[in-house]
């Protein structure tokens, strides 16, 4: 008979340990053949390791049951380990000898400088980054790759140097003209407080150079590299420059990043030259980059400068409808920046008789705006067939080299092809749980039967796909009355699918709805904030979410099950149909509505 023992420690823990042969060792971190358990325990050895300390046993209490109460006191070891292993100096003395030591060791000299490096890189200071590289020159040590990137960084004005190219402009912009409205500031909206040191034209002529000192070093720079040149020479301003580095990177082997072209995209913008940013645009596109809000609202800000035709404003308007939702603060000003402008006039078809007004709207939960005219509501903007398609194999693809078993994968997509099409995809396992989190709460069959059932009532038309792991179909749960019912009726129909053992359900119901097209719905209350989700496309991700995510409430029962529909339209920007005038919403992240519309007078 196995029994239990329960060793009652002097600090208040309890542990418990299964005991079932005649003899017990008790050891300090391992077993020993030294210590027995009094034979007034007979037949039941502690198979409990204690750890590094030893027990004393002053008394045991018996029970007429098979269990037994032994009351031990820690004392610290005398004779467990060699001296030479013990700890010195009371707990934590053995890490502290050791951190000691560290402290002390004595580092080389190429060490020292590429700490001191990566020290002034950290507190952006050049003159320090500098002042080593200067000794290691000396010393005839040869740097490494990171310790350049990291110097170049400093030069290029680190993560500030959008912040400070827009003021240098402000600036200039200012003292010849104290009237100028132009819109500045990064794409965070703002420095974190680069250095109280200046970076001046010398300090990024040294940082230029050091491209010639790694050419001498056979040091091969990276992209990181030419990206801090590009900022330098647009900081320097060199815009053109700036954009040959851009182009340069791929034509080296190495690939480009968005970032490599943002310097020279944003020199244009400041200076309101629209046809070369629009350049920069074109630039992008040709080496497969897509670009993002700030992208775009440096186009719109280089647009009020004129020099393009109001047709390629309305493209970069339309493509942040596409792929954007809410807009930052610093993209609306961009934004309102280019209406209220001269070019955005002289685009208009009676530009001597016409002007754009800017006003805060309001949208109504059924997408009406009062403030556009009479019955005018915003639309639903949903994905291409040509999106989605590109959409699913992404998620097709992201999900096989997720898989323990990539075949499993491929299976569940022939299954679904066989047997589909689905309109309604049920993250089981999401319903499933949803307000159990009570004593007697527990996975709901129930509640998944009532989704199934609602859908059947009020989506005739979309037929539901139920998705579960497989081990929910063999837990306890899965064994009621109410779930074998409802498994059998769903595989029966063959809109049944449990997802093999070492899969992520996630990437399965995700890629079913996805594939449903743009009248499928996926019921589930997930955020999908898991880094998972993170790897999606974000501008297919995001505007198929808002679109088909349907939520859902239980209140107390299966049968108080409510639906909560995504919105009859889309937060995005938007050209609004049926206006008398060309009309454009904007939404803010803070709420907030712009419109413009063209008035004629």
């Amino acid at each position: 008979m196995v029994s239990r023992l329960r060793l009652l420690m002097t600090f208040g823990r309890a542990v418990t340990s299964s005991f079932t042969s005649p003899s017990t060792q008790i050891s300090c971190g391992r077993l020993i053949r030294s210590s027995k358990i009094p034979s007034l325990v007979p037949g039941f050895p502690l198979k409990y390791i204690v750890g590094p300390l030893q027990l004393r046993i002053p008394e045991i209490v018996s029970s007429r049951r098979p269990a037994y109460v032994l009351q031990a006191h820690l004392t610290p070891p005398t004779s467990m380990e060699p001296p030479s292993k013990r700890q010195k100096g009371g707990p934590g003395g053995h890490q502290k000898q050791q951190q000691q030591k560290r402290k002390h060791k004595t580092l080389t000299p190429e060490v020292e400088i590429r700490l001191a490096i990566q020290t002034a890189a950290r507190e952006r200071s050049i003159d320090n980054a500098f002042a080593a590289y200067d000794r290691a020159k000396e010393l005839g040590i040869k740097l490494t790759l990171d310790s350049f990137a990291c110097i170049m960084f400093l030069c290029s004005g680190g993560d500030d140097w959008e912040f400070m190219l827009s003021s240098a402009n402000s600036l200039e912009a200012d003292s010849s003209n104290p009237s100028n409205g132009n819109i500045n500031g990064s794409g965070s909206g703002g420095a974190t407080g680069f250095s109280s040191e200046v970076i001046t034209p010398e300090l990024m002529a040294r940082g230029r150079n050091l491209l010639d000192d790694m050419a001498a070093a056979a040091i091969v720079p990276n992209e990181i590299c030419f990206t801090a040149l590009a900022r330098m020479e647009a900081l320097a301003g060199n815009p053109d420059a700036a954009l040959a580095i851009a182009v340069s990177i791929g034509e080296k082997g190495l690939l480009p990043r968005l970032r490599c072209f943002t310097p020279a995209l944003v020199a244009y913008a400041e200076k309101g030259n629209a046809a070369k940013a629009f350049e920069v645009d074109t630039a992008i596109a040709a080496v497969g980059l897509e670009s993002g809000e700030n992208e775009f609202g440096r186009l719109l800000q280089a647009a009020a400068g004129g020099g393009v035709e109001i047709s390629a404003v309305e493209a970069v308007l339309y493509r942040m409808s596409r792929e954007l939702q809410c807009l930052q603060p610093i993209t609306i000003e961009r934004a309102r920046a280019f209406f209220t402008s001269d070019a955005a006039k002289q685009g208009s078809a009676s530009p001597s008789s016409s002007s754009w007004i800017l006003e805060e709207c309001s949208v109504a939960e059924d997408g009406a705006c009062p403030a556009a005219g009479e019955g005018i509501k915003l639309a639903a903007v949903d994905l291409t067939p040509s999106e989605y398609e590109e959409f699913k194999i992404g998620v097709a693809e992201l999900a096989a080299k997720q898989e323990r078993q990539p075949n499993d994968f491929k299976n569940f997509v022939l299954w679904l092809e066989q047997h589909g099409p689905f309109g309604a995809v049920i993250d089981a396992a999401n319903v499933a749980f949803y307000g159990q989190n009570f004593d007697s709460g527990g996975f709901s069959f129930a509640q998944i039967g009532a989704v199934v059932d609602r859908l059947h009532e009020t989506h005739a038309e979309l037929r539901p796909l139920v998705l579960l792991h497989v081990n929910r179909t063999k837990a306890q749960a899965a064994q009621s009355s109410t779930a074998v019912a409802l498994l059998d009726r769903l595989r029966a129909e063959h809109c049944f699918f449990a997802t093999p053992a070492g899969s992520n359900d996630d990437w399965y119901w995700m890629y079913a709805a996805v594939a449903a097209g743009n009248s499928g719905l996926l019921v589930s209350n997930d955020e999908m904030r898991d880094h998972l989700f993170h790897m999606l496309s974000p501008k297919f991700f995001e505007k198929w979410k808002h679109r088909h995510q349907l939520r859902y409430t239980f209140n107390g029962s299966p049968d108080s099950l409510e639906f909560d529909y995504p919105p009859p339209f889309t937060t995005c920007v938007q050209k609004l149909v049926g206006t008398a005038t060309p009309s454009w919403v904007l939404p803010c992240v803070d709420g907030t509505w712009t419109l413009a519309k063209l008035n004629q007078f």
